[in-house]
């Protein structure tokens, strides 16, 4: 017959740290893995842009979309923040210039609640 007597706190707690830390250990991977793959792969002049978009979307998951789209949000915002401190130069500036004018329209977007293309769920 199965103990029936609760789990102590350490009992209920037993393996949680490690499974937290391997979580992190994946996120931290995966956030490398994109901040060095990302670059490399559109480091071509002749990277085609909307193929790789097309084929994001066609071939991802639709919450996984949401995420990818989180990501772009995410860039533009660290983009358009290195505009306005500066962190730019002549190499960057049109993607930073760029970002900056988007985060305005983003925000803009955000500021109206009802109806806003900005909110993206997690579902």
């Amino acid at each position: 017959m199965p103990d029936e007597r609760p789990k102590t706190r350490n009992e209920f707690w037993e393996g949680h740290d490690k499974k937290v830390c391997d979580l992190r250990e994946k996120t931290r991977l995966g956030v490398e893995m994109v901040g060095e793959k990302l670059p490399d792969a559109v480091n071509d002049m002749s990277f085609p842009y909307m193929t790789a978009a097309k084929e994001i979307v066609r071939m991802g998951h639709r919450t996984l979309q949401q995420n990818v789209m989180r990501l772009v949000f995410a860039i533009i915002q660290t983009y358009a923040d290195a505009y306005h401190c500066g962190e730019y130069d002549p190499r960057n500036e049109a993607a930073v210039k760029a970002a900056a004018y988007l985060q305005v329209k983003i925000d803009e977007e955000r500021e109206d609640p009802v109806g806003s293309v900005m909110f993206l769920p997690h579902v």
